[in-house]
């Protein structure tokens, strides 16, 4: 069976890793899949499986609403006579072009966020409508249970509600033990990912002397972060932002709006508790004063606080990093990938 993902980058994001993690399994078990994206987007060496090909589409550009036109326009020839997993609003128009273009295509819908939630006021009014139309599928496999609530409040007919989780090489991988940074912080440029807070608690954190360690993707973010004397690196693999991980004590995360948020969830994976702003997917596995500590909207002094008391207290950091390591002993995405696998080849 040929199997197709068309994406917007090959990136080490979140959701992306999910979605190689998938491909893999769907190569072990004899399917030929092929990796689309648009042209100048790789920005990470994924280990392969070997029945797994890459191809880049379209115009190398750096506009990012370009590189989209030109990978939707060039990537529909691509898609015939192959079984396609669509895993964004603007991936998903192409998938169903082709769907209804060829006979021996066909596809599933993997929906990772609520999208249109994702942009500020003026670009969510106007993706709102085409991110709406997707859900209108019945092709649609939701990457958790918030999300399927939240499908469900657009009266949409989930054929599948997965439980997201982590690659098991974050459990398999050996442990580093010298803790250089006291917080680890994923820096990235969208919207709701809310980098104004942290540059609102930077100031605080330097005063009480917590050591930060961004990690990122964005260059030009790199370039503004060092600026502020702050600690960012770009890991080149999965095993780098392991070891990254373990250099650190605790995960920050500043978002406002997230579908699952798999960072946290792989930090608690090396024994990383989290301190957040309360942002919706991390409720499937952050429990406030357990694993996690859970701040309001824009509580800052929460933040700061939540983040002293870890540091400070050697007693309630190993308690709430032994919570956190079994919290994610439950999202083992090894346990969900048969099923999904089974879905994905059998649909």
């Amino acid at each position: 069976m040929r199997i197709t993902f068309p994406l917007l980058g090959l990136t080490q994001h979140g959701g992306t890793r999910v979605l190689v993690q998938i491909a893999n399994k769907l190569a072990e078990y004899g399917c030929k899949v092929t990796l689309l994206y648009p042209k100048g987007t790789e920005k990470c060496d994924y280990k392969l499986n070997s029945n797994i090909e890459k191809e880049e589409i379209g115009f190398k550009t750096n506009i990012k609403v370009l590189s989209w036109l030109s990978f939707i326009f060039f990537v529909i020839p691509k898609l015939k006579g192959t079984k396609i997993i669509a895993n964004q609003f603007v991936t998903f128009y192409p998938t169903y072009i082709a769907s209804l273009l060829f006979k021996s295509s066909s596809y599933l819908y993997i929906v990772q966020d609520i999208e249109f939630k994702a942009y500020n006021k003026n670009i969510s009014y106007c993706v709102r409508p085409f991110a709406l139309l997707t859900y209108k599928s019945k092709k649609i496999i939701a990457a958790n249970n918030y999300l399927k609530n939240e499908l469900d409040k657009f009266g949409c007919d989930v054929l599948y509600s997965m439980n997201l989780g982590i690659d098991s090489i974050f459990f398999n991988a050996s442990q580093s033990v010298e803790k250089d940074f006291d917080v680890i912080y994923f820096a990235r440029h969208e919207k709701y990912k809310r980098i104004d807070r942290f540059f609102h608690l930077l100031p605080y954190l330097n005063d009480n002397n917590i050591k930060v360690l961004c990690i990122t993707q964005n260059l030009h973010l790199k370039d503004e972060l060092e600026k502020l004397n702050v600690n960012v690196l770009i890991p080149k693999d999965q095993i780098d932002l392991i070891k990254l991980i373990d250099s650190s004590k605790i995960s920050l995360l500043t978002s406002d709006h997230e579908g699952f948020s798999l960072p946290p969830l792989e930090c608690m994976s090396r024994g990383l508790p989290s301190v957040m702003y309360e942002c919706g997917g991390p409720s499937n596995y952050v429990i406030d004063g357990y694993n996690a500590f859970v701040a309001e909207p824009d509580d800052s002094e929460y933040v700061i606080s939540s983040l002293k008391m870890l540091l400070e207290s050697k007693e309630l950091y190993s308690q709430m990093s032994k919570n956190a390591y079994e919290t994610s002993l439950e999202f083992n995405f090894d346990k969900e990938l048969d099923k999904l696998t089974n879905l994905i080849v059998n649909s």
